[in-house]
Parts: C-alpha cells; structure tokens; sequence
C-alpha cells in the first residue's frame, strides 16, 4: 500500500473528532452488521469508557458516486435494497473530495468494566484491507502498549473461528464455546508476560 496509513489512538471517547467516531461506528456497522449479516447492539456502554484505535488512510480523488461502491457485494446489496425505498424527485449533484477512509479500528475498556481484567474488543479490518497484516499489528501493538502500564493479562470474546489466529499473539482459550447474538464465541486469556515491542508507533494521541 503506497499511501502513509494514519494511526489516530484517543484515551478519551470525548476527545474523538466527529468525522473519526462517525468512521469507527461505521466501519463497526459495515463489518459486524451487514457483512456478518448479525443484527445486535454494537454501540454499547462500553463505548464512552472504552479508548479507541483507529488506522485511516488518505484516499484518492473519488466522486460520491464512486465512494458508495466500496465495499462487499453483501454491504452494496443492502444499499440498494435501501435506497430502492427511498423516491426523490432529483438527484444530488456528485462531489468530488479526497476521502480518509477507515481501515481498522478496535477499542481497550478498562478492568472492571467487562471483565475484571482489562480487555480489547470490536476488533475490525475494512474487508479491502485484510491482506496487509493490520489487524494483527493492530492487536499487538496495543498488547504492548498495554504492557507498558503495567498491565499483566488481557481478556477478550473472540469469534470461535478466530481462536487459532488469536492464539498466534499469544490468547489461550479459558473457557467453553458460547453462542453470543448467533455467532459461537470463546473466551481467550492474554499474559502480558512476552509480549514483543510495538511493530509501529501510532502517529495520533490524545
């Protein structure tokens, strides 16, 4: 990928601009709600006390229209499906912009919270970006950055068909497959213990 990726990581939910929470949302819907095809509430309580990572990455010159393609055939069929609803006597003009699209996102919510240790979650790549290894730069870099504070273990739900790819970062299942909104989950434990350094430094903080 020849375009810089942009790495924008909050502590604080209120301190997200606009545009970046309406990216990490919509991703999320993209991703877990239409893609997977899974009707849940994915915008929780968990979201104001969570921090959030996003990765974007600066875009070429597209026209709207253009920009409404993007994504998998599932995501466009739905679009239409919705917009076949919607009648309106003209159409908008087409505006041309250089976009920042989102590519991956997930969220750390602090012990307590979820489970009694510290936990990552909503762990999500733009389909279109899934072969650059971001999710699991994602992943490690906040297990290290986790490390640095002192943290010693993180907990997730990960997607049962996941679990090996988990594994691979060092999660080992602690727990019985469950079913959560339809799909089969696990819950896997992280020591913080070995953690390697961070792959690359995020280039955005607050």
């Amino acid at each position: 990928m020849s375009t810089p990726l942009s790495w924008f990581f909050y502590s604080r939910f209120d301190a997200i601009p606009a545009r970046h929470l309406f990216e990490i949302l919509r991703l999320r819907q993209q991703v877990f709600i239409i893609e997977q095809d899974c009707i849940y509430e994915d915008i929780d309580s968990l979201d104001p006390l969570s921090e959030h990572l996003l990765i974007t990455q600066k875009g070429d010159q597209m026209t709207a229209s253009t920009e409404g393609q993007l994504g998998s055939k599932k995501q466009n069929r739905v679009k239409r499906q919705i917009q076949s609803k919607v009648h309106s006597q003209r159409s908008a003009p087409s505006q041309t912009h250089t976009s920042e699209k989102a590519l991956a996102t997930l969220r750390i919510v602090p012990a307590g919270a979820k489970f009694e240790e510290v936990s990552i979650g909503r762990i999500v790549v733009r389909d279109d970006a899934r072969n650059l290894g971001l999710g699991e730069t994602m992943v490690r870099n906040t297990l290290a950055r986790l490390q640095t504070r002192g943290e010693k273990t993180v907990k997730i739900e990960a997607q049962h068909h996941l679990a090996n790819w988990y594994g691979t970062m060092g999660f080992e299942t602690c727990g019985s497959v469950f079913d959560l909104d339809g799909i089969p989950h696990v819950q896997m434990i992280c020591s913080l213990k070995s953690v390697q350094p961070m792959i690359e430094e995020p280039n955005g903080k607050d």
